[in-house]
């Protein structure tokens, strides 16, 4: 068993660039919806998207300067001043009836004016305030809020911009089962896919993990549920775990347990590599169809070397 991280379609996440993201698409839906329903208040839409990026620009090139208070307030101001008049408008669209295309506008609409509004708070904390925003706070993209903030620790690449999928590999190279993992970490999923994929498969009785998978909670339950776990532990080793870790068939599963990393390069040239769905609903099949591309692939590959050997034999044959 092994996570591999899938990256989504998005550029790298800063709160002056979302703020930014968000306002353009506030801007641009607004005046499309103002438009379509007689609201006034948007005429000059192109104007304000102007102005929006100038100031945006201002903040985002003030950086050698230290990023100027004035300008940063000056963005905030704008950004601000709109937001109001969309909350304003808004509830002048709501209380009409609406067909079923304007409805949905006015649904982007309320949750880009969330996302607005959480981006000017972080930015105004962070920049003018000097406060540190907690990670959990964080949105790292409103076209894709399922996104995650992934570090490996790997050199060469201290992030990654997507959501870990864990997979579970058999003997022969094909994926039984896999999880997307939208939120917690790998310890959350182990017992978890270890049971799925005994609900589907009776005679799966042995597993490797990667030593992320490792809890003290973990380890007791994964015991009960196979045969053989090989599941090894983090940190200096007590005298018991140093003697279960020894044994030969630990061994022979820590071995084998590198092979896996050929499946994560098949997965990645399967389309698992960067996933430009859209949404949940579009992030999910796209896993999916990755990893029945990889077992397909796998099959034709067993195939094609049994077609081998038995037109290997043949000539054989005819030569003797």
């Amino acid at each position: 068993m092994v996570v591999v991280f899938p990256e989504t379609d998005v550029h790298y996440p800063t709160d002056l660039g979302l703020l930014w993201d968000s306002m353009r698409c506030l801007i641009r839906i607004w005046a499309s919806l103002a438009d379509a329903r007689g609201v006034k208040g948007w005429r000059q839409w192109q104007y304000w998207m102007r102005e929006t990026k100038r100031h945006y620009n201002n903040v985002r090139n003030s950086k050698r300067r230290g990023r100027s208070p004035t300008c940063i307030k000056r963005y905030l101001s704008v950004c601000e001043m709109l937001v109001q008049r969309a909350e304003h408008t808004l509830e002048q669209v709501i209380g009409s009836e609406l067909p079923f295309a304007d409805v949905l506008k006015v649904k982007q609409l309320e949750e880009l004016i969330e996302h607005a509004r959480r981006f000017s708070d972080q930015v105004r904390r962070r920049l003018l305030d000097g406060e540190k925003i907690p990670h959990k706070e964080k949105v790292f993209s409103i076209f894709e809020p399922h996104t995650r903030w992934i570090s490996k620790g790997k050199a060469g690449c201290t992030q990654e911009l997507g959501v870990p999928v864990c997979v579970v590999e058999d003997q022969y190279r094909f994926l039984l089962h896999h999880q997307i993992m939208w939120d917690g970490t790998d310890v959350d999923y182990a017992v978890s896919a270890v049971s799925q994929t005994q609900q589907r498969f009776a005679d799966f009785s042995a597993c490797s993990f990667d030593k992320g998978f490792h809890s003290v909670p973990n380890q007791a339950q994964l015991a009960e549920q196979l045969e053989q776990c090989a599941l090894p532990r983090k940190g200096r080793l007590s005298v018991a775990a140093a003697e279960h870790e020894a044994q030969d068939w630990f061994k022979a599963a820590r071995k084998q347990h590198p092979a896996i990393e050929s499946k994560i390069n098949c997965l990645e040239h399967c389309g698992l590599d960067r996933v430009f769905d859209h949404g949940k609903e579009g992030f999910a099949p796209a896993v999916s169809l990755s990893v029945l591309s990889a077992n397909l692939k796998r099959l034709g590959t067993l195939l094609r070397d049994k077609k081998r050997k038995s037109l290997a034999r043949r000539q054989r044959l005819r030569a003797a």
